[in-house]
């Protein structure tokens, strides 16, 4: 089970953070139920000291772009009866959109 740690949120949402609510979305599309979120106010957990950080087993993956990275790098059988994707969310997009998507 994956366990994403996010700041506490407020106002009706999930977490007051950007990073961690991109987190909680992405986790969302690409494995919905599969994940438990877990609200901290300590990023002191985290290797890099930055919330979001998810954990699955052994592995701590932090920063939003580095848990997008780790969930593509997974085998498909991570969640083999998932509707989900099996490419990144962003690959059909073109050479120009990508770029923006970086910058």
């Amino acid at each position: 089970m994956l366990l994403l740690h996010v700041w506490p949120g407020r106002w009706d949402l999930p977490s007051i953070d950007i990073e961690c609510l991109a987190a909680i979305l992405y986790l969302q599309l690409i494995a919905p139920g599969k994940f438990t979120l877990v609200e901290c106010s300590n990023p002191d957990l985290s290797p890099t000291g930055q919330l979001p950080l998810l954990v699955n087993n052994e592995d701590t993956i932090s920063t939003f772009s580095s848990i997008v990275a780790y969930m593509a790098s997974l085998d498909r059988n991570f969640n083999p009866t998932s509707s989900a994707p099996s490419v990144p969310l962003d690959a059909n997009l073109t050479s120009q959109d990508a770029a923006k998507a970086v910058a």
